[in-house]
């Protein structure tokens, strides 16, 4: 971690204001493998998860409840970690019914709660999501195309999603199903399904370069100053960015008090430095002591970087900041 000991730079972080720039929704494209889908056996209760072997799987009738069970494999082409917790009741609506479907104006399969636990390929976490509605039918108005089915709403979040909102739909599901019985300590050793789910997210805050005067607080690591037209940043320089945003840290600090000074609070969330669309050497992110909600973040900007004014973007848990510019040459 770089320390800035220059009284210059310290007073353009005491007067850092975050950009007006509101970053789109983010779209989080959230695979996940080892799915198997639990229909409730109402047999037996008492010898729910006793078996041993793979249960034969019953299609769920109208009103009757389970639960899915998935591991998150990748987010957004990126490996990450985690679980997925559902709890289902199925309700077969269609607006032509037959047998003991339900008639409706609507044609759905289920209602659905979600929790996805998410954490990094490290297995650090990061945050959860949380979504309900129903599965089948059409997806929301406004979804992303590349998921056609489902209807969900994204309800809040924890962690780095703390507040966030927005709504989901399925692109793909093939569960295994099984019964309540089958003991899932074997959800993977046995053969399971996938699912991809995408979510529209809306998140409480957006990872955001801050901003001194005009100028976005980027700085030359070697000497912590500002990258200016007069001093620009130079294609494979490590290079110091003050940000907003980023979410949790380890060890964390309660809501609206200060980063201590002489600790190293670092990001939790997997953080990415976008230098021309492109992802650059990612080196650190912590909190900035003596400030609330402020972080430094190092990176190494791409040695191919083509002079210019180039761009420079923050992702944090995935979610997409504004962009801001600075010369290189």
């Amino acid at each position: 971690m770089h320390v800035l000991k220059q009284s210059l730079i310290l007073a353009v972080i005491l007067g850092f204001q975050a950009q007006a720039q509101i970053a789109p929704p983010t779209v989080l494209t959230i695979e996940m493998e080892n799915v198997v889908a639990y229909h409730e056996s109402f047999a037996d209760p008492a010898r729910n998860a006793s078996s041993a072997t793979q249960a034969n799987p019953v299609p769920p009738g109208t009103f009757s409840p389970g639960y899915v069970l998935a591991d998150i494999a990748v987010i957004n082409g990126q490996r990450a970690r985690g679980t997925t917790m559902t709890r289902y009741s199925a309700l077969n609506l269609n607006t032509n019914p037959s047998a003991s479907q339900a008639i409706a104006d609507v044609n759905r399969g289920a209602l659905m709660d979600i929790v996805m636990e998410i954490q990094q390929a490290d297995g650090s976490g990061v945050g959860a999501i949380v979504l309900t509605g129903l599965t089948g039918g059409v997806s929301p108005l406004g979804a992303p195309r590349s998921a056609p089915t489902g209807n969900f709403a994204v309800t809040g979040g924890t962690g780095a999603f703390y507040g966030a909102r927005g709504q989901a739909a399925t692109a793909s599901f093939a569960a295994r199903g099984t019964t309540t019985m089958e003991n899932p300590i074997n959800r993977r050793t046995f053969t399971g399904g996938q699912w991809q789910i995408v979510i529209q997210l809306i998140p409480f805050k957006t990872p955001e370069v801050l901003l001194t005067g005009s100028a976005p607080a980027i700085v030359h690591a070697s000497d912590s100053s500002l990258v200016t037209a007069q001093r620009p940043a130079q294609p494979g320089e490590v290079l110091t960015l003050y940000a907003s945003g980023l979410g949790p840290t380890r060890p964390g600090i309660d809501p609206r008090q200060l980063f201590p000074a002489g600790a190293v609070h670092v990001a939790t969330s997997p953080v990415e430095v976008l230098v021309n669309g492109n992802p650059s050497e990612f080196l650190y992110a912590g909190g900035y002591p003596n400030t609330a909600d402020n972080y430094q973040v190092n990176f190494r900007i791409p040695a191919d970087t083509t002079p210019g004014m180039a761009t420079v973007q923050l992702s944090a848990a995935w979610i997409l900041g504004g962009e801001v510019r600075i010369p290189v040459r």
